[in-house]
């Protein structure tokens, strides 16, 4: 079956956006590792500009099973998908890490939104991204297995946070497998496997101050056909 190529884009975003300074001034929350900001189907009252620390956006099913869209870092703006429409939530926001972010009254925003062309389109640019990611979610569980999946959010990681270097792409991200395992919907145990294949093809490896160093040519040949 003909795949056509996927965009390589991090699922572990770092909006750059310049965002207002009023965005910026909203009241400062913190939240514990683990703690949800705010839940799917709940009524958005309120968008937060994260600026320290980790946030994960799932997806939650049914019987109570996650599927994991996003990872955002300090800068995304998050509860924007409750902002229009039925004005509700469309996932839940779980605290990767301790987190810090600034409160935004969603009414207030919506009426900025809808006189500022420009904060409109940030809007809007960043909404478009994201269902970049999501296809890309998509086409990866239809089209890749574990190993595969591990070494394309790798590639996409080198690319959004990545630094060159002699030797090869040095991650600037700390993260961790289990990260990587919701990102990918695979166990942890499937991630340290593929992680143990690509340290033995050194296509990776482990830095002494424990990021990770990636071989980019190598990467890429194990999964060209998804490129």
């Amino acid at each position: 079956m003909h795949t056509s190529a996927l965009p390589l884009i991090s699922p572990w975003l770092s909006d750059a956006s310049d965002w207002p300074d009023t965005l910026r001034a909203g009241h400062r929350r913190s939240f514990a590792k683990h703690q949800v900001l705010f839940s799917e189907a709940d009524h958005c009252a309120q968008l937060m500009l994260v600026l320290d620390g980790r946030v994960r956006l799932v997806s939650t099913g049914a019987e109570g099973w996650e599927g994991h869209l996003l990872v955002v870092s300090p800068g995304s703006v998050i509860g924007d998908c409750g902002l229009f429409g039925n004005r509700r939530y469309a996932m839940t926001a779980r605290a990767s890490t301790a987190v810090t972010v600034a409160m935004l009254d969603a009414d207030t925003l919506r009426r900025s939104i809808q006189h500022d062309a420009g904060l409109a389109q940030r809007f809007l640019e960043v909404a478009h991204l994201r269902q970049r990611i999501l296809l890309q979610h998509y086409r990866l569980a239809n089209c890749a297995d574990a190993f595969e999946r591990v070494c394309f959010h790798l590639l996409g990681l080198a690319s959004a946070h990545g630094s060159q270097g002699a030797q090869g792409i040095r991650l600037e991200l700390d993260f961790t497998q289990q990260e990587m395992a919701e990102i990918c919907c695979l166990s942890r145990v499937s991630v340290s496997q593929a992680f143990g294949r690509l340290e033995a093809l050194q296509a990776i490896r482990r830095e002494p101050d424990r990021r990770w160093l990636i071989e980019p040519q190598r990467m890429r040949g194990l999964v060209a056909h998804l490129l």
